[in-house]
């Protein structure tokens, strides 16, 4: 395959993601706003027209990983650089697994610390009585 593009092992990827959580190719197809043939094109890693692989623009991949959440690796394997994960995108994907769960904590600890750090001595003394308080509550 030319300049490294891994489009057939996408293709397997989307097949496997798509199977995982049981959608139809239509289905995939209507959600990543696509046709049901370019998907199926990108599932067999081949244009059937030209015989070449099927390369999809970063455009549709992005799409399709909305659609799907195929990850960092579908980019790898097409030659894009990932885009960054945020705690909005992977709630408005529609669908988490267990690792995306532990993505989006991360990214609300990491904001979270982010806030904490820049307040004052005085007022993390405050956040954290607060924050023990409502610990508390919840544990009764």
């Amino acid at each position: 395959m030319d300049m490294g593009y891994q489009c057939e092992d996408l293709g397997k990827l989307i097949t496997s993601r798509r199977k995982e959580i049981r959608l139809s190719g239509r289905e995939v197809a209507r959600r990543a706003g696509i046709s049901a043939a370019y998907l199926i094109a990108l599932e067999t890693g081949v244009n059937p027209k030209t015989g070449k692989p099927s390369r999809p623009s970063n455009e549709v991949l992005a799409r399709l990983d909305n659609a799907l959440n195929l990850g960092e690796e579908a980019y790898r394997l097409v030659g894009y650089a990932a885009p960054k994960r945020t705690s909005r995108s992977l709630l408005t994907s529609g669908y988490l697994r267990d690792r995306q769960w532990g993505e989006l904590l991360n990214s609300y600890a990491e904001e979270g610390r982010t806030v904490f750090l820049s307040l004052t001595e005085k007022k993390r003394g405050e956040f954290l009585e607060e924050f023990s308080e409502i610990i508390k509550r919840y544990k009764r």
